[in-house]
C-alpha cells in the first residue's frame, strides 16, 4: 500500500509523541524499522537524540541519514542512504528548510530513491517541511510570491502547507492572499496537531489530537479563496496549557540579546532586531518571531519552545539555553556583531 503521511507541526513534545504513536500503528509490525531524514534542519543532534529517544521507547528500530554529520544510535551516510532507505518500514521527515533539503537529495539522488520507497510500500511522513514536500509545490512565504512555485517531490498532487492557524492568525491570511495573487487553484492546509493520511494520492483519513485541529480543503476563485475543514478523526487529546502572554520589554533589553550563537555542530542560532520585534533562526530553518514573558527568557507562538539568554559577571549576555521537549541546551555566544538585517 502506498501511503503518506502529513503533519502540519507539533505543537509541544505530547503532540510528537501521540503523533508517533499513531505512525508506529500504521507500520503494524513489531519492531519496525524507522528512519529519520533531517535534512530541512541541517541534521541537529538534539534532534536526531529525540526522534531515536521517541521512537525507541515505541519499540522502533531506528536510523538516521546525515549530511552535514554523524549523530544518533545508527547513522547513515548519504553515499549509503539509497540501499538503507529501502529497507525501512517507515521514513520520517523533519521540519526545516524544505527547498535546501531537496536540492540536496536530487544531488544525491534521494528524490528517486524516496518515490521507489513509496511505491515499495514504505510509510512516508514527517511534519512542516517533512510535510510539503511530498507533493507538487508548497504555498510560499510573502517574501518570495514573485518567484516560482517552489518545487516538492511531486509524489502528491497539488499544494500544500502547514501551521495553518499557529500563532495570532497571520500565517493563515498570508496564505490565503498568497493563493489569492498567484492564483492558485487549491491547497491543502494543515494545522499543528493534526494530519493527512493519504492512500495513493487520494486522502484517507485526516486525523487530529487536539480540539480543533485539522486540516482545510482551500480553493481559489477571482473573488477569493474559500476554506472547507475536513473533518477530523480524533486519534488522543493534549492536556491544555496555559497560553503564554508577551510582557512589554525596551529595546535596549531586546539588542542586548543579538547576535550569534553556538547552540551545538553544526547548528548555529542567529538572533536579529528588525524594528522592535525580536527573530530567531536556527542553522538554515526559516526565522520566527520570539516573544519575552520576561527580561532574559522568550518564547515562539508557533511551536512549544523557550530560550533564555544568560548573562556574564559584567551584564553582557554571554550564551542562550534553548528549551524544548524536557530538554535544555546551551549555546555560547560567538560575536558581539550586530546581527541586524543579516
Amino acid at each position: 500500500m502506498r501511503r503518506i503521511l502529513a503533519i502540519g507541526g507539533f505543537s509541544n513534545g505530547e503532540s510528537e509523541f501521540l503523533a508517533a504513536t499513531y505512525i508506529r500503528e500504521l507500520i503494524g509490525k513489531p519492531n519496525p524499522r524507522i528512519c529519520l531524514l533531517s535534512t530541512p534542519a541541517a541534521d541537529p543532534s538534539m534532534l536526531i537524540n529525540d526522534f531515536d529517544a521517541i521512537y525507541g521507547k515505541l519499540g522502533c528500530q531506528t536510523s538516521n541519514v546525515t549530511f552535514y554529520g554523524v549523530a544518533g544510535t545508527h547513522c547513515v551516510r548519504a553515499d549509503n542512504a539509497a540501499a538503507h532507505l529501502l529497507q525501512q518500514d517507515a521514513i520520517f521527515v523533519s521540519g526545516g528548510n524544505p527547498r535546501c533539503a531537496l536540492a540536496l537529495w536530487k544531488e544525491w539522488g534521494l528524490d528517486k530513491v524516496l518515490r521507489q520507497a513509496w511505491e515499495s510500500g514504505v510509510l512516508l511522513s514527517g511534519m512542516s517541511a517533512g510535510a510539503i514536500c511530498w507533493f507538487d509545490h508548497h504555498v510560499p512565504s510573502p517574501a518570495n510570491r514573485n518567484l516560482p512555485l517552489p518545487p516538492g517531490l511531486g509524489i502528491l498532487p497539488g499544494n500544500c502547507d502547514v501551521h495553518f492557524h499557529a500563532g495570532d492568525g497571520t500565517r493563515r491570511k498570508e496564505i490565503l492572499q498568497t493563493m489569492q495573487i498567484l492564483a492558485m487553484p487549491s491547497a491543502i492546509a494543515i494545522d499543528d496537531d493534526a494530519a493527512v493520511l493519504y492512500e495513493g494520492d487520494a486522502i484517507a483519513a485526516v486525523l487530529s489530537w487536539r480540539e480543533g485541529a485539522t486540516a482545510y480543503q482551500l480553493e481559489g476563485h477571482p473573488d477569493g479563496v474559500t476554506e472547507r475543514p475536513l473533518h477530523a478523526k480524533a486519534i488522543g487529546s493534549l492536556r491544555s496549557e496555559p497560553e503564554r502572554r508577551p510582557i512589554s520589554l525596551s529595546l535596549a533589553a531586546k539588542e542586548a540579546c543579538v547576535g550569534r550563537y553556538q547552540l551545538m555542530s553544526p547548528m548555529e542560532v542567529l538572533i536579529t532586531l528588525e524594528g522592535e520585534q525580536l527573530f530567531a533562526q536556527y542553522g538554515s530553518q526559516p526565522k520566527h518571531e520570539i516573544f519575552p514573558e520576561s527580561e532574559d527568557r522568550f518564547f515562539w507562538k508557533i511551536v512549544d519552545a523557550q530560550v533564555t539568554f544568560e548573562k556574564d559577571r559584567s551584564g553582557r549576555v554571554a550564551s542562550l539555553v534553548h528549551h524544548q521537549n524536557g530538554r535544555d541546551t546551551r549555546g555560547v555566544r560567538l560575536q558581539d556583531k550586530d546581527s541586524n538585517g543579516l
